[in-house]
């Protein structure tokens, strides 16, 4: 009991007490129920003594109550309707209990109240009991809350006794193939495990019986309710149900874990060869834009020269191949930068699908040239959110596909049919379908592998599909096949649907003729790119090179009258990003004259700097006329002083 002193001390009202009330308050304290002492004064009863209990329930402290009103404890109201009954428990008479409510909680209590024999004053000792209606609601809602929580849980949960299964939650009967608990509910869990495990199982149930848990968790195959095996994994341990032994057990699907394993896996096997592709790519860009420039390069100095027809013919012929051969290299970089991410983040935004639909099936016509027919059922399309290029990418490279995919000897017979289903829960898809050679089913599942392909040596690259993936997904969208060999293959792209419209498109303004002999830097590490577009540029402009970053800088702060710097963003020891930043420090302005080269592979922070700045980047290979272009625009924008 809380006292001002220790029990030993006992107060002097409490020491008035008979014995047998000095007892019952020395025990009070320990007592789950509310106990008081209250005395008679003047002004009214006064609390003289309270229990922990008592505390517990008006949630407050023995300075809060002790040595004050009746009105510390109970509502005003409750002690004016209680007045006539507290009256006669004063002199014993009237009923033992009333209701009444606590000061301070609100809370609805039970009270009884019996005089007691004390020297010199009348006195009361009070037993005060929790409500018992709000005690059996907060036990029904804590059992629903509970109830509640089991029944939703996703791994299967049930409870079995010596008798059978007690319990089963939806997601264990959904694991044993069971609509509803009703057929399960007294049968004995063996008869739903796998016969070669009964005696296993019986083992480990009847163990958790007499208290041992499962402990680590452990496969078990179960036979559901339409004879189908299914491997489970279970964990058990020991409750008591309705007074008796029981075990409770959790299972999960491990054909699901797997799947989760799986796809786990494909996800660490699509960032890891994304990564590689990044790093490729980037290391391809570089010698491919010389390469690529120095071909074009020829071909201007070879109409420059005196040939023969016979010779020009010949020549050009030969480096129009090489040109091709660069070109399919370029196309598989960019489908390498594709899959890896590594290009700037699209912004998602309203785009007419049906618009995009129509652009994709102009563009690969080409490929249906004696093959088959394309089928236009697109109709009306909702617009959706996506990035309108990227979408275009897809749509382009599943009709190619598609067209690949038609038999070339009866081309009057190949149809690829493009339609869109009515949107559903937000959603639209769009089929691609075709009646070509379709796909064996031991592949369908890994057509968005990278670098899977069914296509022969040269045709494909095995990144079209997983690049469609990663698009779509990107979108919040999803792209699945199906496929049935020597009758044709369906691609289904789903994608949320938006209210918005796309907003019209608007030319870009035209490049700006040169109006001067430009000074131009070029900064690149990669000496063949920089030697070649000196080579490039000096016909027209006077170019200076330099193969490092801080070399540059220290030009540039020496003779600022620079009209165009054309710069790698990646440059070892002080990048391109870094010259920048210096350049705005100590030359405010000159840092807008840069033309920023990228050979892909950007860091994050590469990225958020080219989404920071203003200034023109162009992406490794560009051609001649790109590289002049923009050199002389760039002139233009910043005429010498």
């Amino acid at each position: 009991m809380d006292y001002a002193g220790d029990v030993g001390t006992m107060p002097e009202q409490l020491s008035e007490l008979s014995p047998l009330a000095q007892a019952l308050f020395e025990s009070a304290d320990r007592a789950t129920f509310g106990t008081m002492l209250s005395v008679s004064r003047a002004a009214g009863h006064q609390v003289q003594l309270v229990n922990r209990a008592l505390l517990k329930l008006l949630d407050c402290s023995e300075l809060d109550v002790v040595g004050r009103p009746l009105s510390a404890v109970f509502e005003a109201s409750s002690l004016a309707n209680a007045g006539a009954w507290l009256d006669q428990r004063c002199v014993g008479t009237g009923d033992a209990q009333t209701a009444m409510r606590l000061a301070g909680t609100g809370a609805d209590v039970r009270v009884s109240a019996r005089p007691l024999s004390m020297a010199g004053a009348q006195a009361l000792l009070w037993i005060v009991l929790g409500d018992r209606d709000a005690a059996r609601r907060a036990l029904e809602q804590s059992e629903r809350s509970f109830r509640e929580i089991i029944e939703s849980a996703p791994d299967a949960i049930g409870v079995g006794t010596r008798s059978g299964i007690a319990y089963a939650n939806p997601a264990m009967c959904a694991l044993l193939g069971y609509v509803t608990s009703e057929a399960l509910l007294g049968t004995p869990f063996t008869d739903h495990v796998h016969a070669d495990d009964v005696d296993f199982a019986r083992a480990r149930i009847a163990k958790v019986f007499d208290g041992e848990n499962f402990g680590e968790p452990f496969p078990l195959p179960v036979v559901r309710g339409d004879g189908q095996p299914v491997d489970v994994e279970f964990i058990g341990m020991n409750i008591s149900w309705d007074g008796e032994p029981a075990a409770l057990v959790i299972g999960r699907d491990l054909g699901e874990r797997r799947a989760l394993q799986a796809q786990l896996i494909q996800d660490d096997r699509f960032s890891a060869v994304g990564t590689l592709a990044a790093g490729v790519a980037h290391e391809i860009n570089n010698p491919l834009s010389y390469t690529l420039l120095n071909l074009e390069y020829l071909i201007k100095e070879i109409k420059k020269r005196r040939f023969s027809p016979p010779d020009v013919v010949r020549l050009t012929e030969r480096i129009d191949e090489a040109q091709h051969g660069v070109a399919r290299v370029r196309t598989i970089v960019e489908d390498l930068e594709a899959f890896s991410g590594s290009d700037e983040p699209s912004s998602l935004v309203p785009v007419d699908l049906a618009q995009v639909l129509a652009a994709a099936m102009r563009m690969a016509a080409h490929e249906l040239k004696g093959r088959g027919v394309i089928v236009d059922r697109v109709g009306e399309a909702p617009h959706v959110l996506a990035d309108p290029t990227r979408l275009e990418q897809v749509f382009v490279n599943l009709l190619i596909n598609a067209a690949q995919a038609l038999v070339r000897a009866h081309p009057d017979q190949g149809t690829i049919t493009v339609a869109v289903l009515p949107p559903r829960e937000g959603k639209v898809t769009v089929e691609v379908a075709d009646n070509g050679a379709g796909i064996a089913q031991e592949h369908v599942d890994r057509v968005f592998d990278p670098f899977f392909t069914t296509k022969p040596v040269g045709v494909g690259t095995g990144l079209g599909l997983p690049i469609c993936h990663s698009i779509v997904t990107s979108f919040g969208g999803s792209i699945d096949v199906a496929s049935t060999l020597g009758a044709g293959t369906v691609f289904s792209v789903t994608l949320p649907v938006t209210l918005a419209r796309a907003r019209a498109s608007h030319a870009p303004p035209p490049s700006r003729e040169p109006t001067q002999r430009a000074r131009v830097l070029v900064v690149d590490d990669e000496v063949p790119v920089a030697a070649m577009l000196e080579r490039l540029l000096k016909p027209s402009h006077d170019v200076e090179v330099f193969t490092s970053g801080a070399a540059a800088y220290e030009r540039l702060l020496r003779d600022p009258d620079i009209d165009v710097v054309l710069c790698d963003l990646l440059l070892p020891g002080m990048s391109g990003m870094e010259l920048y930043r210096s350049l705005e420090k100590q030359r405010p302005g000159m840092e807008r004259r840069l033309i920023f080269m990228t050979g892909g592979a950007f860091t994050s922070r590469a990225s958020e700097f080219l989404r920071a700045t203003e200034n023109v980047h162009i992406q490794k290979p560009f051609n001649v006329d790109q590289v002049l272009s923009l050199v002389a625009e760039a002139a233009g924008r910043f005429p010498r002083r």
